[in-house]
């Protein structure tokens, strides 16, 4: 006779299962209590679950908004037996993003899906972080930025043609679809050599998975909401390949690169494609680097597929993010769309637009910036600490999560006035670019390698478009845009809808 199906077995159960529940009960109050004595404020939640509950109901972006409020710059809760602490102060950001930057590399939370999506830049920590970033830096130089120029010119000349045919047919446009297919375009071009042409073939393999890269697995609500309850959790769904990206997608993206990596072994690209870079580059020996001599000097396969990878993810969303509120801003503002158009005809003339004379353009900098204040491509970011760490009299443990509210800093009426007003000569001054209030790119060390790049592709872009339409609202353009407060990348509500009026 099984002993569990006795009235002996079933008690011995029970007596276990509640015995677990108490142990994780009390371990849960013990670090939130802590937290509090260690001067960190905030919610005390449920046991077990923490503020979990509060923020199904209201949203993470609307609880931490409303607990900054209540609490002030700093805010502790718990979800689950994570300890989060939401950091907005500047002088405490600028510890953790630079000052103490040493003991803050890791982002906090990773569950990629797949092993080899822990290997790229943005994933990597400590000195792996460091090695990949210090080989992969040199790829993004001035030099190698002026031989994107041509591929660049060439894509936003379609980009132009197809909404110039929008205008032709008076059709009402999403602009993120027209947007999304050019960035996919230059991706491909730049990256690897590759001419998909998505504006006009959508069917094309590798543009039908990149945009998979950004559709996550069903089930990765239920993994996440798991591994924030019960962290080790997140080491069993990283065993088990169980993550945001799809296994189906990430696979195309492996067997796509090695190949191209075969065949490029064999036969050296004479175009300097970021592929080709990766492959070429190695770790430079430099004093800032000198921890890492006996770390390997190049790149690995796995390390190149999931820059690979990483280029897609973060090469398309953010640019295309960029140009599609870019345009919405300039059709509710018309003034600042031809003030843009003055400043390309009196710095340009009929010059096509390359990486030297677009620097002219410093208008069109402030409104790119504002753009990035008021809708930042990312609402969030996150820190963890190697090791305990107190900054500025707050203690911060090892195993926290240190939350940046990107959002929240850009609308704070604290450090931008009239925050809802969408106003580029904010950025008129260099410093306000690189203000620790300003993280659209990150900031300090981790800054964003693609900054100049996705920057110089929105600037190529708009000249061409803005030489040959203009951007107008229609009945069905939402003013005011409103926002989604879910967390990760910022999106509209609901999408977002335009004319284009030809100028010629």
């Amino acid at each position: 006779m099984d002993d569990t199906n006795s009235p002996g077995g079933w008690g011995m159960t029970v007596a276990l299962g509640c015995g677990i529940i108490l142990l994780v009960y009390i371990y849960n109050s013990w670090w939130v209590r802590r937290l509090r004595k260690e001067g960190v404020p905030g919610p005390r939640g449920l046991p077990i679950l923490g503020c979990i509950p509060h923020i199904i109901r209201n949203g993470v972006q609307e609880s931490e908004d409303g607990w900054l409020k209540q609490y002030g710059d700093v805010v502790g809760w718990a979800s689950g037996q994570q300890l989060n602490v939401v950091i907005k102060d500047p002088t405490l950001l600028k510890e953790v993003f630079v000052k103490d930057f040493s003991h803050f590399t890791g982002r906090g939370f990773n569950i990629s899906g797949h092993p080899i999506m822990s290997k790229h830049v943005f994933a990597a920590e400590g000195k792996a972080w460091k090695r990949i970033r210090a080989i992969l830096s040199p790829t993004f130089s001035t030099g190698k930025m002026k031989l994107m120029n041509e591929d660049i010119n060439r894509c936003s000349k379609t980009l132009a043609a197809n909404l110039e045919d929008a205008a032709r047919t008076g059709k009402v446009i999403n602009p993120k679809e027209y947007f999304g297919a050019f960035t996919m375009d230059v991706i491909a071009a730049t990256a690897f050599s590759l001419d998909v042409d998505s504006q006009t073939n959508k069917d094309d393999p590798l543009v039908r998975n990149a945009k998979g890269l950004f559709v996550p697995r069903k089930s990765f609500l239920y993994i996440f909401s798991l591994s924030t309850i019960f962290p080790p959790f997140k080491y069993l769904f990283s065993w088990l390949q169980m993550g945001f990206f799809s296994g189906e997608v990430i696979e195309f993206f492996i067997r796509t690169v090695k190949t191209m990596l075969k065949d490029r072994r064999q036969t050296p690209s004479a175009r300097a494609d970021f592929l080709q870079l990766m492959m070429n580059a190695e770790l430079e020996n430099t004093t800032d680097n000198s921890d890492l001599i006996d770390m390997n000097k190049t790149l690995s396969t796995e390390e190149i597929i999931a820059s690979s990878v990483l280029f897609f993810v973060a090469g398309y969303e953010t640019t295309a993010t960029l140009l599609q509120f870019s345009g919405y801003e300039l059709a509710v503002n018309p003034e600042i769309q031809e003030r843009m158009l003055e400043e390309i005809q009196n710095a340009l003339g009929d010059a096509q637009p390359v990486y030297e004379n677009i620097r002219q353009l410093t208008y069109m900098d402030q409104v790119f910036y504002e753009v990035l204040r008021k809708y930042p491509p990312v609402n969030r970011l996150s820190r963890s600490a190697s090791e305990d760490r107190v900054i500025n009299g707050i203690t911060v443990r090892k195993g926290y999560r240190i939350v940046i509210p990107v959002s929240n800093i850009h609308h704070d009426p604290k450090f931008y006035p009239e925050p809802e007003a969408f106003k580029p000569e904010r950025f008129a001054d260099r410093a306000a670019q690189n203000s620790v209030t300003f993280l659209s790119f990150g900031f300090g060390p981790r800054l964003c390698l693609g900054l100049r790049l996705a920057m110089m592709e929105a600037k190529i872009a708009m000249v061409h478009i803005l030489r040959n339409v203009k951007f107008v609202t229609c009945a069905d353009t939402q003013i005011p845009l409103q926002i989604s407060s879910r967390p990760g990348l910022t999106q509209p509500k609901q999408t977002i809808s335009l004319m284009v009026e030809s100028r010629n």
